[in-house]
């Protein structure tokens, strides 16, 4: 409990509005101590009241109407005096709330205790249940901004908690237990869902299944609960009980959902027999079409099919002229085609995806013109491949300037349309384009695959553009006038292989980032930009300078990646606000001036060859750094630095987390012995790869080290290596052939890599002994000839690597008893010829990737029992013929690639009926040849 004083403080914090002071409180100040009092130091019971108090008036009458409240004395669902207190207070705010509050909150209680809860979806099961209707929402506000609204009062009353960092939404413990006692027994019990349960089938409104139900859950009992109106599935329950059965007599649902349910492929029929339902939730399931029944869901107002791999629509969808949101797959997932007269949605504000025309037969998909009149379309629209779209025409009549509420558009050609170079095709599609005139409002653009040779006229008139991001249009050679746009903030130049002129005529007086990446002609960069905070300047192969980078004061963060011709920065990086400089790859840059680090907290200089660091002054400037959090140097083999000035600068680094010295053995050997002597309180990842002295790091506080061992001598410095390093990487040289035997004492290892060790031979037993150890990789030891068994013992480890062993000719059975791996991955084996014939599935195992074991002949037929197992990668196999038939009915493969494998033949049987499965098939020509009926239809 709080003090008294830590009491009045968090109540006045929660009573006071904005720009009000404690002194406006003095005429109820003495009934705001006695509220005080009741709340018994109680920080939940303080915010609460206090809350509740803030949206009163100043008036000693209100304020005593609270005081004297019977709730204070309320005693309905209390376990203990303290409970009783905080409960008072709940209720009496509760009690102040409108009715359709008191309905919303109430209704959170339906999900189990802790449980995360977003606003988009809070906000719309609130409409679909009807507690916000059209004639209930706020004044010029829909349902939904009203159901926002509704939440942030509930937020600015305590009783629902928001955390801003993950922007999610939770309910107390108690103020769970008490909107669950208010809701009586509308929330049915998920554990006792039999017909002698506490709660009535008969009165049950609202039931949510999760994974912490789904091992008590009696699936057979749901559909005896025929008024429910609100059902949330969501876990694996659908996999042990058909979801018809479980819907069955559920005639009265307006909510369902089965988000999360990634093993759901299929829809029942029925589904299309909820005739009531507004609210229909299948995201992130693995669902790729839905029954043609869902046409009689006439009352649907919500779809949601966001993070599925939905091939196509119903024929029927522009039946559903209630459809307000439909969210479709994700940015690089989406369906092949748009359902006929989808333009009939004319309600429809939530398209995130369209697609024009269609690539396959079974559906010719339908014309830009059906966005025509949808015009209360908002948020984002991306639309795909627009070099379907057969004419300037057709192009006018989407109507996008008649969308007023969109702020994001995006226009996709297909990346093949950058493979027809023909004048016809260039001059059609610039043609299609400037007929995309997109409303006056927009803020966010995005150009992609554009085969256009200039950009269309229209961008000079969106003058409310905050982010505009070009990419892939390889045949543009000169970026559009930018500088008429007053309000950008961001933009984004990438993969134009033509750009040649960037003009710009004035600067750019809001432009805060700046991201320029793959632009291999353009020689030169303009300035202009006052406000610029952020430049990233990545791939650029004929920058040769730019000369006015102190135009940019405000700069923050500076990356320049591999532009091979860049010479020199000039006039220098006169930043004074600069916190983070990445310069990497930049094999001309001779010429830089480097005033001032005195701030920069993130500095990472990589192959700089022609760079003189010390002539430059770099070095002094490292004394007079406070703020240095990360120092990464990579590539200066002639570096030196005094003792007495890596002193002067480590003993300023007090906020140090990470070093990083590669290829600096001058500069390392001072480095390593200082970090003996000087304690940095906040370093805890180091990674010294030096052949000289990287055996001399001694540092209680790390977490994570790397290291290159060159000699046996080396092994002997690492006795007081602190117990909570938890990454470590090495790599041991000509003269070890053992693993040091101090690592043995790091028992709090999670990641482990041994790495382009020689003379490596054997791993020793007590390997097995990382109780902790979750990653292990092993790489390039051609010595190693087996595992040890103590690695049996290993059953935490998640993720196993082995690559470039070459002496390795087996692998143990006991693999199969490390039974939390998620992830196996083989690469460059050559002597392996099998792998173990008996050995237990890995049923957790997620990823298994075999890559470049020539050896290999076969597979054995256990990988056809990893059900969970959704990403397989077979490469550089040649040797093998077939795969085994039980990968054909893993219903959890998501993604299969084979690549160069010469003798396969065939694919099992199953294969070509798995419904999400995406194939990726690269040199087996075989296989292509004896298959080309199912690969056609199943390839990436």
């Amino acid at each position: 409990c709080l003090s008294d004083d830590e009491s009045w403080c968090l109540f006045v914090n929660k009573v006071l509005r904005r720009d009000e002071t404690e002194e406006e409180l003095d005429r109820v100040k003495d009934v705001g101590r006695h509220v005080v009092k009741n709340c018994k130091g109680l920080p939940l019971a303080l915010s609460v009241v206090g809350s509740l108090l803030k949206q009163k008036e100043r008036k000693i009458s209100d304020w005593e109407k609270v005081k004297n409240s019977p709730f204070w004395k309320w005693d309905g669902i209390v376990d203990n005096d303290e409970n009783k207190e905080i409960l008072s207070t709940i209720a009496l705010s509760y009690m102040n709330l409108p009715f359709s509050l008191k309905r919303c909150l109430t209704y959170c209680s339906m999900y189990p205790k802790d449980y995360p809860m977003y606003k988009e979806d809070l906000a719309w099961l609130w409409v679909a249940e009807g507690f916000i209707t059209e004639k209930e929402a706020l004044p010029e506000e829909t349902e939904i901004c009203t159901a926002h609204t509704y939440l942030d009062m509930l937020v600015g009353c305590s009783l629902v908690q928001f955390n801003r960092d993950l922007k999610l939404y939770k309910l107390h413990d108690i103020v769970h237990d008490f909107a669950s006692s208010m809701r009586l027994n509308e929330n049915a019990n998920p554990s006792n869902l039999s017909l002698t349960a506490r709660t009535s089938p008969s009165q049950a409104r609202s039931l949510c299944i999760t994974n912490s139900h789904e091992s008590l859950v009696d699936g057979t009992q749901i559909n005896q609960h025929t008024k429910l109106r609100t059902l949330v599935l969501r876990g694996d329950l659908c996999r042990t009980y058909p979801l018809a059965s479980i819907l069955l007599n559920l005639k009265w649902l307006r909510v369902l959902d089965l988000s999360d349910n990634f093993h759901l492929q299929v829809l029942p029929e029925t589904l299309g027999d909820l005739v009531l339902l507004k609210y229909l939730n299948l995201r992130f399931t693995g669902i790729t079409t839905l029954p043609e029944s869902i046409s009689r869901l006439r009352s649907l107002e919500m779809l949601n099919l966001s993070g599925t791999r939905i091939e196509m629509l119903p024929k029927g969808t522009s039946k559903l002229r209630a459809l307000r949101h439909l969210p479709l797959g994700d940015e690089y997932s989406f369906p092949i085609c748009m359902p006929e007269n989808i333009g009939k949605l004319t309600v429809l504000q939530t398209l995130n995806n369209f697609v024009v025309g269609s690539d396959t037969s079974k559906s010719n998909g339908c014309s830009i013109k059906e966005l025509n009149h949808m015009n209360n379309l908002e948020g984002l629209l991306c639309i795909h491949h627009i070099e379907r779209v057969h004419n300037r025409v057709e192009a006018k009549d989407a109507g996008l300037h008649k969308k007023a509420k969109l702020h994001e558009l995006r226009l996709h050609c297909g990346p093949t349309s950058l493979h027809q170079s023909n004048s016809s095709f260039t001059e059609r599609i610039e043609g299609i384009f400037e007929e995309l005139h997109p409303p006056k409002g927009l803020k966010t653009l995005e150009v992609s695959y554009y085969a256009g040779t200039w950009f269309p006229s229209w961008i000079s008139s969106l003058s409310c553009l905050q982010r505009v991001s070009i990419k892939n249009c390889n045949f543009l050679k000169e970026l559009p006038m930018l500088t008429c746009l007053p309000k950008l903030e961001t933009l984004v130049i990438s993969n134009m292989k033509s750009l040649e002129v960037w003009p710009q005529a004035e600067p750019m007086p809001q432009l805060n980032s700046l991201e320029v990446y793959d632009c291999p002609k353009l020689r030169v960069l303009p300035a202009g930009f006052p406000k610029l905070e952020s430049l990233q300047i990545h791939r650029m192969g004929s920058l040769e300078e730019w000369t006015q980078i102190e135009t940019m004061p405000f700069l923050r963060s500076v990356e320049i990646v591999y532009c091979p011709k860049l010479r020199s920065l000039l006039g220098g990086l006169r930043l004074t606000q600069l916190h983070e400089l990445k310069l990497k790859d930049l094999p001309e840059l001779d010429s830089m001036s480097l005033t001032s680090l005195d701030i920069i907290r993130e500095l990472e200089l990589h192959q700089l060859p022609k760079f003189d660091v010390q002539e430059h002054g770099f070095l002094h400037m490292l004394k007079t750094v406070t703020a240095l959090k990360g120092l990464d140097l990579n590539g200066f083999p002639g570096l030196a630095m005094e003792s007495q000035m890596a002193e002067e600068a480590l003993e300023n680094m007090m906020h140090l987390e990470r070093l990083f010295l590669t290829d600096c053995p001058n500069l390392a050997a001072p480095v390593a012995d200082l970090l003996q002597h000087h304690h940095l309180p906040r370093l805890q990842h180091v990674q010294i790869c030096s052949r000289n002295s990287s055996d001399r790091i001694i540092y209680p506080s790390l977490v994570s080290l790397q290291l290159e061992i060159e000699s046996k001598d080396g092994l002997s410095g690492f006795r007081n290596l602190g117990s909570r390093v938890d990454r470590l990487i090495i790599r041991l040289n000509d003269e070890v052939d053992s693993v040091p035997k101090w690592i043995q004492r790091l028992q709090n290892l999670y990641a482990l890599e041994i790495h382009e060790s020689p003379k490596l031979t054997h791993l020793p037993e007590w390997l097995g002994e990382f109780s902790q150890l979750q990653r292990l990789e092993l790489v390039r030891l051609p010595e190693l000839r087996s595992l040890p068994d103590g690695m049996r013992s290993l059953t935490q480890l998640q993720s196993l690597s082995i690559a470039r062993v070459s002496g390795l000719t087996h692998l143990p059975e006991w693999l199969g008893e490390l039974s939390q791996l998620r992830s196996l991955k083989l690469e460059d084996l050559p002597l392996l010829r099998s792998l173990p014939d008996k050995m237990q599935p890995l049923l957790y195992l997620r990823s298994l990737r075999i890559n470049k074991c020539i050896g290999l002949r076969h597979l054995p037929e256990w990988l056809g029992r990893l059900t969970n197992l959704a990403d397989l990668e077979l490469r550089f196999l040649p040797g093998l013929r077939s795969l085994p038939e039980g990968l054909g009915r893993l219903c959890s493969l998501r993604l299969v690639r084979l690549e160069v494998m010469a003798e396969l033949t065939s694919l099992p049987n199953g294969m070509r009926d798995l419904p999400q499965l995406q194939l990726q098939i690269e040199d087996c020509t075989e296989l292509l040849q004896r298959n080309s009926d199912v690969i056609e239809r199943r390839i990436a």
